[in-house]
């Protein structure tokens, strides 16, 4: 992700902020400009809140929520159909201006989708419909993004005086695969396309989500380093901890969306009947959570 570092955050002395390179973690404080703007579209700021002093006893928190926004769907929302009986299908799908096209039993993206005999078990996947976000049965559903701080390492019992070094091996991006898995949870065709891997999938996706969500993000490709975290000695006994920031995108489905679901579900008329005794369509929209490279040290020193 694209962020603008804050001088609020640079002085909240509780905790530091690296970003992960190749090279391993980099204070934020060491890079060339730490405070010009990075997003031009809306400033987002990274800020790892002031430690609270029941952490000292309690633990530090495996999550800490930073914020959320809501933005437009991408391209489609995909719904799934599964085979209502054990049967031997033949059917054929054609484009249909509503539909983005559909995706095989085997998960590839087609716009002409041919079942000429194939045998199926009752609940076994078949295809999938990738609803555009143009139809109408798309209105009232959107993209959602939760940010969040995820725990990663955490150091009780410092003494005063004594410094902690602890190493770590951490991961950011997404793989092909995930960049697939992460296009098809966000609704966006990047990872579908014939051709489309590592960067290419990244790169579009970024570019996606930016405009989803009026601000810059930046998916990138995954990669994996092990670093030294230090933990500067403190005056009081401490509990330390290193956090990731993460990101969980989301398609949270309208009304609209239910109610064709229902319908495809139903026996109401010809179309309905269709695929009803074929079919049982289901709204299946996992979240996907992203490992940013945006890194966090914290401590709390023992209350008085």
């Amino acid at each position: 992700m694209g962020f603008y570092f804050n001088d609020y955050y640079m002085n909240n002395n509780d905790s530091k902020l690296y970003v992960m390179t190749e090279n391993g973690l980099v204070p934020v404080s060491e890079l060339s400009n730490p405070n010009m703007p990075i997003n031009f579209m809306k400033p987002v700021s990274i800020v790892f809140p002031k430690a609270d002093p029941r952490w000292y006893y309690e633990g530090y928190p495996g999550t800490v929520l930073a914020g959320d926004t809501v933005g437009d769907l991408i391209d489609y929302i995909p719904v799934s159909f599964y085979a209502v009986k054990d049967e031997k299908l033949y059917v054929a799908f054609h484009p249909n201006e509503n539909y983005v096209g559909y995706l095989n039993t085997e998960k590839e993206l087609v716009s002409d989708l041919l079942i000429n005999g194939v045998e199926y078990k009752r609940g076994e996947y078949v295809f999938t419909i990738l609803l555009s976000k143009n139809a109408p049965q798309a209105v009232g559903s959107r993209l959602y993004n939760t940010s969040y701080w995820t725990l990663l390492s955490e150091v009780s019992n410092i003494h005063p005086g004594q410094t902690i070094q602890k190493s770590v091996s951490i991961s950011s991006g997404v793989s092909t695969l995930e960049g697939k898995i992460l296009s098809v949870a966000v609704g966006s065709k990047a990872g579908l396309k014939i051709g489309f891997s590592g960067s290419a999938i990244s790169a579009e996706l970024s570019a996606s989500l930016s405009r989803s969500l009026l601000r810059y993000v930046t998916i990138s490709t995954k990669f994996t380093v092990t670093d030294v975290i230090n933990f500067p000695a403190q005056p009081k006994p401490q509990r330390a901890a290193l956090y990731q920031f993460s990101e969980r995108f989301k398609i949270i489905p309208g009304n609209a969306i239910y109610k064709w679901r229902d319908y495809l579900n139903s026996k109401v008329d010809d179309n309905a009947k269709f695929y009803s005794s074929r079919f049982v369509s289901r709204i299946e929209l996992p979240p996907f959570d992203y490992l940013s490279r945006y890194f966090a040290t914290s401590f709390v020193v023992e209350p008085d």
